[in-house]
């Protein structure tokens, strides 16, 4: 049994020392205000193991305390499908965990909605780079 644990430790270490845990920002978006919101932040994209991306998305929250966001295929300018939805953003932060490669999210844009209400109006939005 002794020895058992004791591989079972060593491989967790070379897990995480070999790149197994959290290895930073992979990429980001500045993410404007729309539609005179005031809303306007930034998401970092950091790596995290098991094949997923944390999504950080730290906005000023313009008087909005709990907005609907996801990551959108198209631009900012033609916002198109949403391709992975994310946490609100309540008190202008949310987290959320995707399962995709940052060469995936680099051809997205993050997008910050008024409300769930009011889905449909963008109060910010910025391209993955």
């Amino acid at each position: 049994m002794h020895r058992f644990v004791t591989s079972m430790c060593l491989a967790a270490f070379a897990v995480v020392a070999c790149g197994g845990g959290t290895s930073g920002s992979v990429a980001t978006a500045n993410v404007a205000a729309l539609n005179a919101s005031g809303v306007s932040g930034t998401a970092t994209i950091s790596d995290v193991a098991g094949g997923k991306l944390s999504v950080a998305v730290t906005v000023s929250d313009g008087g909005n305390p709990d907005m609907p966001s996801h990551l959108h295929s198209g631009t900012c300018d033609a916002v198109g499908d949403v391709v992975y939805p994310l946490s609100n953003v309540k008190g202008g932060t949310s987290t959320t965990e995707v399962t995709a490669t940052a060469a995936e999210v680099k051809e997205l844009i993050v997008v910050v909605h008024k409300s769930a209400e009011e889905i449909a109006v963008y109060t910010a939005c910025g391209p993955v780079n």
